[in-house]
This record gives structure tokens, sequence and C-alpha cells, in this order.
């Protein structure tokens, strides 16, 4: 069932990943870009590695993440929160130069950076 054994439309979920390899794999070089760039502006704030950054994941350790990320997705910035003091995020073909600029703008207020 983890893995999609009690799906009954998995055709969909495959169809849908099949559509993304097909027409995106090009983008991920500008989505991993944009990871790097946001990590980079954060990594002042003492909440995140950029060397530990590969991907469009963006690992940032917070304390009382929750509230932060609460805070956050009022402004417009998403942050999954992973446990009490981490959480991610994502850059994707949604999120373009500008919302990065957003998102660190928007955390450097919460965290009094």
């Amino acid at each position: 069932k983890r893995l999609g054994g009690g799906m009954r439309q998995a055709g969909f979920l495959a169809a849908a990943g099949s559509y993304a390899l097909a027409n995106h794999i090009d983008r991920l070089t500008e989505d991993h870009a944009r990871a790097q760039h946001l990590a980079r502006s954060l990594e002042p704030f003492g909440i995140c590695d950029a060397a530990q950054v590969e991907t469009n994941i963006v690992l940032v350790r917070i304390p009382e993440i929750a509230k932060v990320a609460a805070a956050a997705a009022d402004q417009g910035v998403k942050i999954s929160v992973l446990g009490a003091d981490w959480g991610r995020m994502l850059t994707h073909l949604d999120v373009d130069d500008a919302g990065i600029e957003h998102a660190v703008k928007v955390l450097g207020t919460l965290l009094g950076k």
C-alpha cells in the first residue's frame, strides 16, 4: 500500500510523472539553481547550509519552526514542518526569482535579521 498498492487510480499519477519526465527535465537545472540561491541567501541567517543543497530541496533549522512557518504562510511563503526545529522549502515550476527574494525578505523579517 505504501507504494500505491491500495490506490485505484494510480494511472493518473503515473501519467503525471511520465509527462514531467518528458517535458520538464530541462527545468530541473533552473530549480536547483534557485534552491542554491535561496540557501545562499538564507545562510547568513544561520538557518541552513548551502553546501548541503544539491537538488531543489532546502532544509532549514529554526527553533519553534511551526510558528515561523505559520507566519510565513500568511505572507505566501510555504515551509513544510518536519519536526520541532526542522523545515523544508522547495523550488519548482511556480517559484521564480522574485519568489525567492520574497521568501528571503519574509524570513529575514520574521527572524529579526
